[in-house]
């Protein structure tokens, strides 16, 4: 049995093979990766902003980072953490000064 296809319906049959590829895979591919109303823990935020846990406890009891508590967690949003370095201009940076000064 052969079937002859135009090129309009093997990309129609290829948009619709990639959307369902995509879909499938979203879950997959995304794990690991904060999305924009994603809650964040100190350690999964300090990972994301690249600095220590210390540094962000030092941020929150200086209320100088968005944060919520739940509980006795302290949790970020990660689009207020995206805004909040937005203002900031630029990510946070880890005190170099006991490095250099010896």
């Amino acid at each position: 049995m052969r079937i002859d296809l135009d090129q309009e319906d093997i990309q129609a049959i290829a948009a619709q093979v990639t959307a369902e590829v995509l879909k499938a895979i979203k879950p997959i591919v995304g794990k690991g990766q904060p999305t924009e109303d994603t809650l964040m823990t100190v350690d999964e935020c300090a990972v994301y902003l690249r600095v220590k846990p210390q540094w962000l406890y030092k941020r929150t009891q200086l209320k100088e980072i968005p944060y919520v508590k739940l509980g006795r967690f302290v949790m970020f949003k990660k689009i207020e953490v995206d805004q909040w370095v937005d203002r900031e201009g630029k990510m946070p940076q880890l005190n170099s000064s006991k490095v250099f000064n010896k």
